[in-house]
């Protein structure tokens, strides 16, 4: 069966997830900890991974991400994606883990 996208839901879950995963990122990176485990030069690749990673991964899941499969009341209807909005948040998903593994591994010097 083919489903038509909710671009509004998709918009808002994918911007939620950049912000929180840009906030995630910064935590992990406190400014006195940057140094510590990654260098300078790496903090904008890692951060915007972090974006990327869980802009992804919230507007594939939606809201079943947030409740996490306990629904008490009314239950979310199911994630409606067409093949694009499916095969961008993928995509997005992907290339932030991508970004985040390239960051480390560069400060580690594995390549």
């Amino acid at each position: 069966m083919k489903y038509r996208a909710n671009w509004l839901a998709w918009t808002l879950q994918f911007a939620f997830g950049a912000i929180l995963g840009w906030v995630l990122g910064f935590g992990l990176l406190h400014p006195r900890h940057i140094g510590e485990w990654l260098d300078r030069e790496h903090v904008p690749g890692f951060l915007f991974g972090s974006s990327m990673l869980l802009a992804g991964l919230f507007s594939l899941y939606g809201d079943a991400l947030w409740f996490g499969g306990s629904y008490r009341m009314i239950p979310p209807d199911g994630v409606r994606h067409s093949r694009t909005s499916k095969w961008i948040s993928q995509i997005t998903l992907l290339v932030g883990a991508a970004l985040l593994a390239v960051a480390v591994c560069r400060n580690y010097g594995v390549f």
